[in-house]
């Protein structure tokens, strides 16, 4: 689901997924011809909600100083 979510998103030119094993890519490809279930998605969207644009900062307080805190 997030492959195919992320390959869809009309500003991503470029998806980016982390493997291990061979298997892993052959199931990465089979994503990229899957669809996304709409159902599903919104039940992720829903659980997600919450803490959607949420930014939770990290590091030393001086580093944390940007626009939009």
């Amino acid at each position: 689901m997030a492959i195919r979510f992320a390959a869809n998103h009309p500003y991503a030119a470029t998806t980016l997924v982390g493997l291990s094993k061979w298997q892993h890519a052959e199931q990465n490809l089979r994503a990229l011809d899957s669809t996304t279930d709409p159902d599903l998605l919104q039940k992720i969207l829903a659980l997600v909600a919450p803490v959607k644009n949420k930014i939770w900062p990290t590091g030393r307080p001086e580093n944390l100083d940007y626009p939009g805190r």
